[in-house]
């Protein structure tokens, strides 16, 4: 084998390894991505869970209520979620 076959032979296998990484890099992102989705999704049923028990103590003691539209709307991050709580109630 001449040092241009180990070259060669060098070359592909690095190729290759490049390719498996690229792979593995991308399915890194994707799974990233989707717990950030599934985090954000804990998020927002949490808050409002906790919205709920805050209502009820405010209510309690003369407070008016804050609806859950009110306390996510500047925060466009759930606007979908929102959207969804929405739907819920029509």
């Amino acid at each position: 084998m001449g040092i241009w076959d180990k070259l060669h032979n060098f070359a592909t296998t690095c190729n290759e390894l490049s390719s498996k990484l690229e792979e593995k890099t991308a399915k890194l992102a994707e799974n990233a991505k989707n717990y950030a989705e599934e985090e954000r999704v804990k998020d927002f049923y949490k808050i409002k869970d906790q919205l709920i028990e805050i209502n009820k103590k405010q209510k309690e003691v003369g407070i008016e209520e804050t609806t859950i539209f009110d306390f996510f709307k500047d925060r466009p991050e759930y606007a979908d979620l929102l959207e969804l709580e929405r739907n819920k109630q029509n």
